[in-house]
């Protein structure tokens, strides 16, 4: 910005230009002065907006310019203490004034000659050149707007991961007490000769309790980045997906299909990998049909690396595929009530498949299943 005042300065002849940002409280804030203002006008004061309108009001106008020698004010930041009429400069000035105005005609900021103004006869193309700079204030004060959204957007989200990781951390406190004594229930044999259904109760519940802050927890450090990216098999990083799944996988009577190479070595985030690999399973195990197969496929085509995790089970509403990924609203069937889960897992699989510069798809039919794809660099 400092570049365009300069360029326009050199244009008009004026002794001083100045760009203001137009602030969502009514004021004018000063950008940026190039010169030397008569009345000392510096970096950081601002003025009122309706000052501007005031200007604009009785000026003569050439294009998209306007000329006038009306009175400016500028407003001083000093102690409130200060009576309002000695908190701003006052003076008479010939002026050029350019507003600078979003597509939809917001009001990004104003461009600001003073000096002489020649309003009968202005220089040969010295207004269009004016004209020309302004479009590129105006393009400067957008992408500066652009980017304290930007700046805002990420300290939001900051304040998220923060947020998330303080308060499953303190839920993890009373979780773990609540296993301790649970496993201390368990172990009381007249509870047993009671009936322990209550203490399996607690346990379930703690343990859906303690998946979810795992999520939570990893959602919020999905960002910070790769901890421990080293060179990792992933056919062992499968069949530890199928170990974790086995349990449920026999209580439901699923049984696993792989189809892979002996050994397929890469760089890449073990923990995270080993989080979608074991989501991906679980889920398929979870939602199979009672007998069903779960085939899981891992191959090195010449594009990198593809994962591919089908089940035979209840499949997923085609209006659900849309936002399966997103944070998310479990699917609204009445058939997956049985099946306790956080619902953010899937999130969590395709951010971390993005961040490692990978995709990942869904596929399905209802009543047949589905299949999920991760294709990955390598």
């Amino acid at each position: 910005m400092v570049r365009i005042a300069e360029s326009v300065r050199a244009a008009t002849g004026a002794l001083a230009t100045m760009i203001s940002r137009a602030s969502e409280d009514g004021w004018l804030e000063v950008m940026t002065v190039v010169g030397e203002p008569s009345a000392g006008i510096v970096e950081g004061l601002r003025w009122r907006r309706s000052d501007l309108d005031a200007l604009l009001g009785s000026a003569e106008q050439l294009g998209r310019l306007h000329a006038t020698k009306h009175r400016m004010v500028s407003y001083v930041e000093v102690p409130t203490s200060v009576p309002e009429t000695e908190r701003y400069i006052a003076h008479h000035l010939g002026l050029l004034l350019t507003p600078l105005h979003t597509p939809d005609g917001a009001l990004l900021g104003v461009l600001t000659t003073e000096g002489p103004v020649d309003l009968a006869h202005p220089a040969a193309g010295t207004c269009e050149l004016v004209e020309l700079y302004a479009d590129q204030a105006r393009l400067a004060l957008t992408a500066l707007r652009q980017q304290d959204v930007l700046n805002e957007l990420r300290r939001l989200d900051e304040y998220r991961r923060d947020l998330v990781a303080s308060i499953t951390h303190d839920l993890k406190t009373p979780l773990t007490a609540i296993a301790l004594n649970t496993e201390l229930l368990e172990s009381d044999g007249r509870l047993a000769e009671a009936g322990s259904h209550p203490v399996a109760a607690i346990r379930r519940s703690a343990d859906r309790l303690a998946d979810l802050v795992d999520d939570l927890l990893a959602m919020a450090r999905i960002d910070e980045g790769a901890d421990d990216v080293a060179e990792v098999d992933l056919v062992d990083l499968m069949r530890e997906a199928c170990e974790h799944a086995e349990v449920e996988a026999r209580l439901r009577d699923v049984t696993f299909d792989i189809d892979a190479p002996e050994e397929l070595r890469v760089s890449v985030d073990r923990s995270s990998l080993t989080r979608v690999f074991a989501n991906l399973v679980g889920n398929a195990v979870k939602f199979s049909l009672p007998g069903g197969h779960v085939v899981l496929q891992l191959a090195r085509p010449d594009d990198g690396i593809e994962f591919r995790c089908t089940d035979e089970g209840i499949g997923i509403p085609p209006d659900r595929l849309e936002t399966l990924f997103d944070i998310p609203r479990r699917t609204p069937d009445s058939r997956t009530q049985d099946h306790p889960g956080s619902g953010i897992g899937l999130a969590i699989c395709q951010r971390i498949v993005t961040r490692i510069g990978g995709r990942i798809t869904a596929e399905s039919t209802l009543g047949k299943g589905t299949t999920f794809t991760v294709r990955l660099p390598g």
